[in-house]
């Protein structure tokens, strides 16, 4: 496998997505609560409902002092809170997707795998499961269960620049050129600041011999990251094509 695809892949993102907690919501919840209107008088709640409430906001303070732990690399702290706070609310498919990427974090990959797969099952069009699911297989090396799952996140999500972007490096480390620059400038027209698509898709023009073409590609990563890894791999490239 070639591995700057690979490296690439991964600096684009697979821990970009934890879920962020509702914090809108939850703010719009407080101020229904505290809004003075004319309707009819509310039932008072049962003792179980005021419990569950409870629950749930232990569960929802489990969840963001784990996503705090796992911003700052404590993984196996992360996992406690996100496990703990599933304790509480286990049909939350967003924490059960963060849960699985802490596992990869900490090199558990089957336990990572249930519980992206418990999370699509909670959620059927949950594109970011299906994408660090696919991330996952990609790193595997299981690259018909990775195009899958990065096929089911497009079309979850069909304007999935990052899915579309690891699914155009996975044909490439496959040999399959023409499918991964068409992948890869997909990724590119939905998101036109992506240097780590531009790169990959200069690496396949380079591959097909499309030499102007690829220098012309990384002449744009380094217009997009002058002085980061993605700018000094494209002129690295461009030395090479000399």
């Amino acid at each position: 496998m070639n591995g700057l695809f690979f490296s690439t892949r991964i600096l684009g993102g697979l821990a970009l997505y934890l879920t962020l907690p509702l914090v809108v919501s939850l703010l719009a919840f407080s101020q229904l609560a505290s809004a003075k209107t004319l309707a009819s008088p509310r039932p008072t709640p049962t003792l179980n409902a005021v419990k569950r409430a409870k629950e749930i906001a232990r569960a929802e303070n489990f969840y963001r002092t784990g996503l705090g732990m796992y911003t700052a690399g404590r993984y196996a702290e992360a996992r406690a809170n996100f496990e703990q706070a599933l304790a509480l609310a286990p049909n939350n498919a967003d924490w059960r997707n963060g849960l699985g990427l802490t596992l990869v974090r900490l090199g558990r990959d089957d336990d990572a795998l249930q519980e992206y797969r418990a999370a699509i099952a909670l959620d059927p069009q949950h594109a970011d499961a299906y994408y660090n699911l696919g991330a996952l297989y990609h790193a595997r090396s299981e690259d018909a269960l990775a195009i899958e799952a990065y096929r089911a996140a497009i079309h979850a999500r069909p304007d999935f620049a990052l899915a579309h972007n690891n699914l155009g490096a996975l044909y490439a480390e496959r040999g399959e050129l023409e499918q991964a620059a068409v992948e890869l400038q997909i990724a590119i027209r939905l998101d036109a600041k992506s240097a780590n698509a531009y790169l990959n898709l200069g690496l396949v023009r380079a591959r097909r011999g499309e030499l102007a073409l690829a220098r012309a590609t990384f002449e744009q990563v380094i217009a997009l990251d002058p002085v980061g890894e993605l700018g000094a791999q494209a002129r690295a490239q461009l030395e090479r094509l000399k």
